[in-house]
C-alpha cells in the first residue's frame, strides 16, 4: 500500500502571522498583548490537531486501526482509450464504543501524467479537523498543495503552496466544499459500516 503521510515537522515553522480579525479594527489599533495572545492560541490549535495527525499516522503503521479499502483497476491496467486510470480510497477507523470512528480518509486518482491526492482528520467524535490536498490538475486549481485546518466547523489556519493565506474569503467556496465533501464522506462510511454490521 502506498504511503502518502504528510511530514509535519516540515511546516511546523510557518505557522506564524495567522490571520486574526478584531471587530475590523485597524491592527494598529488592536494591543498588542491581545494580537500575540490571538496569535499563540490559534498556533497551539494547530499544535493540538498535528499531534492527532501524527498520533493517528503511528497507529496506522502500528496496525492498530481498523481499515477498508475500495480500489478501481488495482492492476493498472491500460483502458480502451489508451490511458491508465486508477482509483483507490482508504478508510481508517477505530471504535468509540460499539460504533466505529472514522479517523482518517485517504483518496488518490491517477490518469497517466495526472494526479489528484486528499486526506481528511477527524477528531473521536467525527469532528472535521484537517485536510490536505495535492495534485497536478493545473487546468482546474491555481495551487498544487493546500492544508486546512478546523475548528468546530471553522476555518482556523490555511496554507496553499507553502504560504499562508490572511484573507479567508478569496477561498470560502473552496473550504465550504472541503467541509461538506468530509460530512459526505463520513456519511458514505457509516452507510458502509451499517451494511456490514447486519452480518
Amino acid at each position: 500500500m502506498p504511503k502518502f503521510s504528510i511530514c509535519f515537522s516540515f511546516f511546523l515553522s510557518i505557522f506564524w502571522g495567522l490571520f486574526v480579525n478584531f471587530n475590523n479594527l485597524p491592527a494598529q489599533n488592536v494591543p498588542r498583548t491581545k494580537v500575540k495572545n490571538k496569535e499563540a492560541e490559534r498556533e497551539r490549535k494547530i499544535r493540538y490537531i498535528e499531534d492527532i495527525y501524527v498520533y493517528t499516522r503511528d497507529k496506522i503503521s502500528q496496525g492498530k486501526f481498523y481499515l477498508d479499502e475500495y480500489h478501481v483497476n488495482t492492476d493498472s491496467l491500460v483502458w480502451q482509450d489508451g490511458q491508465t486510470f486508477q482509483w483507490v480510497e482508504y478508510y481508517y477507523y477505530s471504535y468509540l464504543g460499539n460504533s466505529p470512528s472514522l479517523r482518517l480518509y485517504s483518496h488518490k486518482w491517477q490518469k497517466d501524467n495526472q494526479m489528484y491526492y486528499i486526506e481528511f482528520l477527524f477528531d473521536i467524535d467525527l469532528t472535521p479537523l484537517f485536510c490536505y490536498q495535492k495534485q497536478n490538475l493545473e487546468n482546474q486549481y491555481k495551487y498544487r498543495e493546500l492544508r486546512a485546518y478546523f475548528e468546530q466547523g471553522q476555518l482556523i489556519s490555511l496554507i496553499v503552496d507553502d504560504i499562508i493565506v490572511e484573507n479567508f474569503n478569496e477561498y470560502s467556496d473552496k473550504i465550504r466544499n472541503i467541509l461538506a465533501d468530509m460530512q459526505d464522506c463520513i456519511h458514505k462510511f457509516q452507510e458502509q459500516g451499517a451494511v456490514l454490521h447486519k452480518y
